[in-house]
C-alpha cells in the first residue's frame, strides 16, 4: 500500500505533467522524506510572499529596490526601463523567482486602445528571465537545483526552499538585472530568448520586443526587419497588427530622442 507521501507526490507529478508522464519522473528521495517529515498542509501566497521578503529583503533593499503595491521588488533604472522581482505562484502550489524588465515604450494592450505602463505603479514585465530555462536538465521537482519553492508541506519547507532558491539564483538574477541595465541590453537578451526552441513561452514575444527597442533607439530598418519578423511568426497572437503597426511606429518617430 502507498504512503500517503508516495501518494501525495503521484497526485502532484499527475496534476503539473499529466497522467500519461507521471510515471516517468522518479520523486527524488529527499522529497518523499520531507512529506512524511512535514505532513501536508498547504502555503497560501501571502504567507510565502512574507518568507521571501524575510529571506530576499536585506539584499533587494541594499541593491536599491523597494516594495510596491503589489508586493513585488522595483527599482527605476532610467525614464525607459524598471526592473521587477517578484515571487510568482505556478500550478501544484510551486513558488518561483521571476525577475524582468518593464519598458514604458513597450504597450501591454492594443486591441480597443493602446495602452502603455510608463510608471513604476504601472510597471509590468515586457523581458522576463525564468529559472527553468536554465535548469532545464534537473529534476522539475528539486529546489536544490531548479529554484522550485514547495507550498505543499507547510511554512518550515518552504523557508527551506526559498533559502535554497535564493542562494541559488540570485547571482543569476542580478546577472539579469546588469544585462538588462540599458536598451542595448534588453535587444541582447530578447534576441537570445528569440533564438530559443520550446520551452517556456514568453509574452510579450521576445521579438517583438526587440522591435520596439530598436525604434526607442531610432534603428528604423532593423526595427521595421525585427518587427515584420515578429508578425510572421507571432501574427495570431498579436493581433490587431494593425493597431500594433501603429503604435510602433508612433515609438519608431520619436526614437532617440
Amino acid at each position: 500500500m502507498k504512503s500517503i507521501s508516495t501518494w501525495l507526490d503521484t497526485l502532484r507529478l499527475k496534476w503539473r505533467f499529466g497522467r500519461s508522464q507521471a510515471h516517468t519522473v522518479r520523486v527524488p528521495k529527499w522529497k518523499r522524506e520531507r512529506a512524511r517529515i512535514h505532513g501536508f498542509q498547504l502555503v497560501e501566497q501571502p504567507a510565502a510572499r512574507a518568507i521571501f521578503f524575510d529571506v530576499a529583503g536585506a539584499e533587494m533593499a541594499a541593491a536599491g529596490f523597494a516594495l510596491d503595491r503589489d508586493r513585488r521588488y522595483i527599482r527605476t533604472v532610467s525614464a525607459d526601463i524598471v526592473h521587477l522581482l517578484q515571487l510568482k505562484a505556478f500550478k501544484g502550489m510551486q513558488y518561483g523567482l521571476q525577475c524582468g524588465v518593464s519598458l514604458s515604450f513597450m504597450p501591454h494592450t492594443w486591441k480597443r486602445r493602446t495602452e502603455w505602463h510608463r510608471t513604476e505603479r504601472s510597471a509590468r514585465l515586457d523581458l522576463f528571465r525564468h529559472r527553468s530555462e536554465d535548469h532545464r536538465e534537473h529534476d522539475p521537482l528539486s529546489a536544490q537545483h531548479t529554484g522550485v519553492i514547495d507550498g505543499l508541506h507547510g511554512e518550515i519547507a518552504l523557508r527551506e526552499d526559498m533559502v535554497a532558491a535564493w542562494l541559488n539564483e540570485r547571482e543569476r538574477i542580478f546577472g539579469f538585472f546588469d544585462m538588462v541595465a540599458d536598451i542595448d541590453g534588453v535587444i541582447s537578451v530578447a534576441m537570445q530568448q528569440s533564438a530559443r526552441t520550446g520551452g517556456l513561452k514568453h509574452w510579450p514575444p521576445p521579438k517583438l520586443v526587440e522591435a520596439f527597442c530598436l525604434a526607442r533607439l531610432g534603428r528604423s530598418v532593423q526595427a521595421e526587419s525585427a518587427f515584420e519578423d515578429a508578425v510572421e511568426v507571432h501574427g495570431k497572437i498579436i493581433e490587431p497588427v494593425d493597431r500594433l503597426r501603429a503604435a510602433f511606429k508612433k515609438v519608431l518617430e520619436r526614437g532617440g530622442s
